[in-house]
């Protein structure tokens, strides 16, 4: 599958579920269910002693607001990147969250994820 060749409407129905996850299970500290999607790759980066120290360090990534406002998407043949306004009630500032995605084994991947 050519991620560029699909549709923005499609790269979005996708991500967006995978984004609302995220939120969910970083504002839970729930490590499982914040790796569901990952890629194998992204699996291994993102340990369990990683993840919850960036939350313990950074309180915006536990304290996410559920409705981003989508932002677009970037594509590229192997990866698109999708980006939000994210908001958090930890601070008023605006923040920028995205996602890469990717295909692996027929299936897409988050294989990149972050807020700043």
């Amino acid at each position: 599958m050519q991620l560029n060749l699909l549709s923005h409407e499609t790269i979005i129905d996708i991500a967006k579920p995978m984004w609302d996850n995220l939120i969910a299970a970083s504002n839970a500290r729930d490590y499982e269910r914040f790796i569901l999607h990952f890629s194998k790759a992204m699996g291994q980066e993102a340990t369990r002693e990683n993840i919850e120290a960036q939350w313990e360090n950074q309180p915006v990534l536990s304290s996410l607001i559920k409705e981003p406002e989508l932002m677009g998407c970037l594509k590229g043949k192997d990866a698109v990147r999708v980006l939000w306004k994210q908001m958090s009630t930890s601070t008023n500032d605006e923040l920028i969250g995205y996602l890469t995605l990717v295909v692996e084994g027929g299936e897409m991947k988050i294989n990149g994820a972050q807020i700043f």
